[in-house]
């Protein structure tokens, strides 16, 4: 979230901008964020090399187009308050540091 802030803090000082800061997970349900968080604090603090495999598992080729339905589905299921927010919205630029609101802005792009 540092990163995020650090940029909302950059852009909201220049007048010609509007600029938006918010938390992806706060369009997903409660136990859907809390979950989220809870797993990947999980993963990364008591078994790093599960997810460091998970992770790997995203640069093989032949399974990108598999994960990339998987996670479209997911997406729409878990966040599709964000997908609407995104859409009724419909803003110029979208910054962010985490792939999921990355990828609702891809689809709704290719829309």
């Amino acid at each position: 979230m540092k990163a995020a802030e650090a940029l909302y803090d950059r852009l909201r000082k220049d007048p010609a901008h509007d600029v938006v800061f918010m938390d992806a997970l706060d369009f997903a349900s409660a136990w859907f964020k809390s979950s989220y968080r809870d797993s990947y604090f999980f993963l990364i603090s008591k078994v790093p090399f599960l997810w460091s495999f998970a992770f790997g598992l995203l640069d093989v080729p032949f399974l990108q187009p598999l994960i990339l339905a998987f996670r479209r589905v997911y997406n729409s299921f878990f966040v599709h308050r964000l997908h609407k927010f995104m859409r009724d919205e419909n803003f110029d630029v979208i910054f962010s540091t985490h792939f999921m609101p990355t990828e609702i802005a891809g689809a709704l792009k290719r829309q």
